[in-house]
């Protein structure tokens, strides 16, 4: 599990899975991870490339932030 003290070994029972309701499981790849960091990747390019010309942001900050993306 990843958790808040990083990953770490819990056997899980039926009774915890009962008990607390905001317990989630979620299983990937290594594909679909690489696939989730990928779109992430593009809409925050795209969400920067809309906003280069709004004068509501620093255009230095948009683009160290768009070469970090990068």
């Amino acid at each position: 599990m990843i958790g808040l003290n990083g990953v770490e070994y819990k056997e899980v029972t039926k009774r915890d899975l009962k008990r607390k309701k905001n317990f989630d499981i979620m299983v990937s790849t290594a594909g679909t991870e690489i696939s989730m960091e990928a779109t992430d990747k593009r809409n925050k390019l795209t969400f920067i490339q809309n906003n280069k010309m709004n004068p509501l942001y620093n255009p230095k900050l948009l683009a160290e932030m768009e070469a970090t993306i990068a």
